[in-house]
């Protein structure tokens, strides 16, 4: 069962305005001219892209911002030739599949008169004398299409851009009333492949999208009546398409005669309502779709779009050079004919894990700090990462169609990305927490070295602010520190020593020849200096420097 938020949506026009159109048969009929101009081949190309938001500048970013930066390419949408001709197809299947339903005719509301009157019949036999009654009667205009590829093809999301550029709900108001056509409905087959699944999805989905409460209405009838229910309520809402994505589930082996019964249903829909429906799935639904094709008798024409991955050529080239604008990472490579082969041989043209492996790459490489990527590392994160594909990729890569027919689904590509943006992101507070416990421990350093430089009451003449700047500035400097307290503690002291006959010497009158008697410790200074030794271990030898724990006795 399908969910509010899983229904795909899209406008709804309370005004319509209704155009001349340029073919005859599509002129004064609301459902037709309520739509969209005819779109040309620019136009589709241009709704068919979508180029993430991207600053050169961005590349300063902390490598937690940018891992959200990155993300990003998720939304990369480049347009292919076949996304002309799936849009062709759809444009014309919605408005001749809406030839033989026009809502200005009495014919259209004589069929849902007659429609109405199947659900009362109680006989399964009458009601289909009924419906072939009625498919006799008002013949159908409508047709099916199929999109079969790879799964990471862009088969979803180029169907889902087009139904989009239609309205999908107008609301009519003619001298008998209001009328609310719904132009497009896309359902996900349910992952049992069950018939009773798949209708109440579209009740909950026309609820979502209408507001109202068929889903309630019919819930606890039989499949049998909810098919019935279903084509009157397509038909009362002069559904313009019908979509119906993954269609490769009714493969299940639980429900064995699911897929008779459910494509039964379907052909029903377009051979009898009228309902134009476009099934997308991947090769596993290809035999399934075949069957579909024969009972419809319906193949001729734009019957079958293979939206499979692209070929290594110039369309792939063009497709790389364009993701490769949008590096995040701080040393952005150029592209080359070699990285493009890399990123082809692994993702084998397949538009989602080829994007996918470019967002993974670009993490990795923040992650492991050398901030750059390169064909090695494609490989490095296809084998790490994509270790679910690589069977698949595999059967591609050495031509065995045969196989695919086995994988009706593709491992979810989203969920790797977000692990390791969650691996840059727990890096990065690592690195931070790192540096704090870093930063405290030399704190305390610092404090224990001011400690036992004060209690040695040698540097009382410099205060307390005077040895800190002496502390900071040796420990700053000392810039190699391993750990050795010793050195350190030796160069504040003579650090400290120097402070002080820098202190003296500036107190003294310039003009006297003879030297006055020195202080104790400018003598040991000066001392160890004529005799080349450590002014810390001469006063470490004096008694002038102990431990600091004896200080704590």
């Amino acid at each position: 069962m399908v969910s509010p938020e899983t229904t795909l949506r899209g406008e709804v026009i309370e005004d319509p305005i209704y155009l001349p159109q340029p073919l005859e048969e599509y002129d004064c009929n609301p459902f037709i001219q309520a739509l969209n101009p005819i779109s040309n081949e620019d136009e589709v190309l241009d709704y068919s892209t979508n180029y993430p938001l991207f600053k050169v500048s961005e590349r300063e970013y902390g490598p937690e911002i940018r891992a959200h930066m990155i993300v990003r390419l998720k939304e990369f949408r480049y347009p292919m030739h076949l996304n002309v001709r799936l849009e062709r197809a759809i444009s014309i299947k919605i408005r001749r599949g809406y030839t033989s339903r026009n809502p200005l005719n009495k014919e259209f509301h004589l069929k849902l008169l007659d429609l109405s009157e199947i659900d009362k019949l109680e006989d399964d036999n009458l009601r289909k004398e009924k419906i072939k009654e009625i498919k006799k009667k008002y013949p159908s205009s409508a047709d099916c299409l199929t999109v079969i590829g790879t799964s990471g093809t862009g088969k979803t999301t180029g169907v889902d851009n087009i139904l989009q550029n239609y309205p999908q709900v107008i609301r009519h108001t003619f001298e008998g009333g209001v009328v609310t056509q719904i132009v497009w409905l896309k359902l996900e087959c349910p992952h049992d492949g069950s018939v009773k699944g798949l209708l109440l999805q579209f009740f909950i989905s026309i609820d979502e999208i209408l507001g109202t409460n068929y889903f309630n209405k019919y819930k606890r009838e039989t499949v049998e009546l909810l098919q019935i229910f279903a084509a009157q309520t397509a038909s009362r809402h002069g559904i313009g398409l019908l979509v119906i994505d993954e269609i490769q589930h009714l493969k299940n082996p639980k429900n064995k005669d699911s897929d008779d019964k459910i494509m039964n249903f379907l052909v029903k829909l377009v051979n009898t309502i009228g309902v134009p429906i476009v099934l997308i799935g991947t090769h596993a639904a290809r035999e399934i779709l075949t069957k579909t094709f024969r009972q419809a008798n319906r193949a001729a024409g734009e019957g079958t779009i293979e939206w499979d991955r692209m070929e290594n050529d110039t369309e792939f080239r063009l497709f790389v050079k364009e993701v490769m604008r949008y590096q995040w990472q701080k040393n952005a490579i150029q592209y080359s004919d070699e990285f493009g082969d890399v990123l082809y041989y692994e993702s084998q043209g397949i538009v989602k894990v080829a994007i996918s492996l470019f967002i993974l790459a670009q993490l990795r490489a923040i992650l492991d700090g050398d901030e750059t990527i390169s064909g090695q590392l494609i490989h490095d994160v296809a084998v790490k990462e994509l270790n679910l594909y690589q069977q698949m990729l595999d059967d591609l890569r050495n031509g065995r169609k045969d196989k695919l027919k086995l994988y009706k689904d593709m491992p979810d590509l989203d969920k790797i990305i977000e692990f390791k943006v969650n691996q840059v992101e727990k890096n990065n507070y690592l690195e931070r927490v790192k540096e704090q416990q870093t930063k405290n421990e030399h704190q305390n350093i610092l404090e224990d070295l001011l400690f036992e430089l004060e209690n040695s009451g040698m540097f009382n003449i410099l205060g307390r602010e005077a040895l800190k700047k002496v502390v900071n500035a040796e420990f700053n400097v000392l810039n190699n520190w391993k750990g050795d307290m010793a050195e350190l503690k030796r160069l504040c002291f003579e650090a400290a020593l120097q402070e002080i006959r820098k202190s003296e010497s500036k107190k003294r009158n310039p003009r006297k020849r003879k030297q006055e008697n020195k202080g104790v410790l400018i003598q040991i200074f000066e001392k160890a200096q004529k005799d080349k030794v450590s002014v810390y271990e001469r006063l470490k030898s004096e008694g002038f420097i102990k431990h600091s724990s004896e200080f704590l006795e």
